[in-house]
């Protein structure tokens, strides 16, 4: 066991009928001072393990501690193995604005995103009025809207995007609006 493993993982043991051992006890750690706890739950041969449920992204463990049928002693062996929960990326985004496209100057637009497959998104919204260049209108973060308030600006198309990320990347995903001032 090692690697990387993004969240919605299961992780599944299977009893080797050969060794006629028992799974005695399978416990989850975090490697960061955390304490064992249990993490399994038993299905006839099968043990179920390690829901990622309530679990932030970092450095695991999991305990496997097993012991023979009929042995007096609390495990006769047990494997200890790591791994890195990632964070899930974002799947896809949307971007949408209330109120709709087109309206006249002066009024304030709020740009709303959205995203999927991914939890604590974080997101970053651009804007290039009309002919002219992209600029960064909010900085990554948690922030999921954005408020334009269009006093002053042109008449024309302009066209906004949202970056959406969980992961720490630039981004994992984005979308694309454009909204029009008439």
């Amino acid at each position: 066991m090692g690697g990387v493993v993004e969240h919605g993982f299961e992780l599944r043991l299977v009893r080797d009928h050969q060794l006629h051992s028992r799974l005695q006890q399978l416990r989850i750690n975090r490697t960061d001072g955390g304490l064992w706890r249990p993490a399994a739950s038993r299905d006839g041969d099968h043990l179920h393990c390690c829901s990622d449920t309530g679990l932030a992204p970092g450095t695991y463990q999991v305990g496997v501690w097993a012991r023979s049928t009929g042995s007096p002693a609390a495990y006769d062996t047990f494997f200890i193995g790591t791994y890195q929960l990632a964070a899930a990326a974002c799947m896809s985004a949307a971007l949408s604005a209330s109120p709709s496209s087109p309206q006249g100057a002066g009024t304030q637009v709020t740009l709303t995103a959205t995203s999927a497959g991914c939890v604590s998104a974080q997101y970053e919204f651009w804007g290039r009025p009309p002919g002219g260049q992209w600029i960064l209108l909010q900085v990554l973060g948690a922030a999921a809207t954005y408020t334009w308030n269009t006093s002053g600006s042109p008449t024309g198309n302009y066209n906004f995007a949202v970056w959406a990320t969980a992961t720490g990347n630039d981004y994992d995903t984005y979308a694309t609006s454009s909204f029009s001032i008439s």
